[in-house]
């Protein structure tokens, strides 16, 4: 596979002035910021649910997480929850914990690399509802932010890791796939676009807590650096294609890589914290990402 890296000059994109959205009004929340569609936030025990169907509250250090609620309550969300496979029998050992007293004091989900992994998709039955309930977001274009903080618990692994895999359909009813992955080949979090295209960040992997940006432009940009320092990763990087991903259709999974019916491929399962990932329908301005950076940074202390 070809693996890019280009100069580092994020675009702005920015349908604001710095000053006015920055100094002047700053917004207050990532829901200040327009287009978020997926907000799973494992610092807000109040999401958590141990069963997979969302009952029985998530309260104490070790509980399973079965469930985890999508913190918008909007049409064109990602879905609105994810979920583990089970809570009885053998799929019990899917669920991750619930910790506390992570950085600067908050929780967070913690993933063994065995078999943990939360997953949405369409199937009937997933998670007390119809599959149709899934996901309603039909994203019309591949432009999209991401952003997670993590901390693997290893610097190395002898299997490529997930951090994040979304499926959806292409322009051409296709089902294709992106995914944010530790890569066991050179131990880096990497990118495998639409496309099959891996962009390698270029920087070792650490077990440090840390931020991840992930921008998806159409036709041309695409970027992946930690910590809000794009010298941290790479930028301006070309993919492509340009194909949408209605996710009506699709499987959206935290902590493995599956196939395009969401079974997790053997290995795969991330071994480390998962704190928060915001998922944006849209590239977001230079100023929209240095605010949600900065949020993501002051909340977890990451200098």
């Amino acid at each position: 596979m070809a693996r890019f890296k280009a100069g580092l000059s994020l675009p702005d994109t920015s349908a604001f002035l710095h000053n006015q959205y920055i100094r002047k009004s700053p917004p207050s929340t990532p829901l200040s910021v327009s287009g978020l569609i997926g907000w799973w936030d494992f610092s807000d025990v109040g999401t958590l649910k141990q069963r997979v169907d969302g009952t029985l509250a998530v309260s104490s250090a070790t509980d399973p997480i079965g469930y985890v609620t999508n913190k918008l309550n909007t049409t064109n969300q990602i879905g609105r929850f994810l979920r583990a496979e089970g809570d009885t029998g053998p799929s019990a050992a899917t669920r991750p914990s619930y910790r506390t007293g992570g950085a600067n004091g908050h929780s967070y989900a913690e993933f063994d690399g065995t078999r943990m992994y939360l997953q949405g998709k369409m199937s009937a039955g997933w998670g007390n509802v119809t599959g149709t309930d899934f996901s309603l977001a039909n994203i019309p274009s591949r432009d999209r932010t991401r952003f997670i903080v993590c901390a693997p618990r290893n610097a190395t692994y002898t299997n490529d890791k997930g951090l994040i895999e979304v499926w959806g359909k292409d322009a051409g009813a296709t089902l294709e796939n992106e995914a944010l992955f530790i890569e066991s080949s050179d131990d880096q979090v990497n990118l495998r676009t639409q496309g099959g295209q891996i962009v390698d960040s270029t920087e070792n992997n650490t077990t440090a807590v840390q931020l991840w940006t992930w921008v998806a432009g159409v036709g041309a940009v695409s970027a992946l650096y930690r910590n809000s320092d794009t010298s941290q990763g790479v930028d301006a990087v070309t993919v492509a294609t340009t194909d949408s991903q209605d996710l009506t259709s699709g499987v959206y999974s935290i902590g493995v890589l599956t196939n395009s019916l969401g079974v997790p491929l053997p290995g795969s399962q991330y071994e480390g914290s998962v704190y928060e990932i915001l998922e944006f329908e849209r590239t977001l301005s230079k100023p929209e990402i240095e605010f949600i950076e900065n949020y993501m940074k002051n909340k977890y202390s990451i200098s």
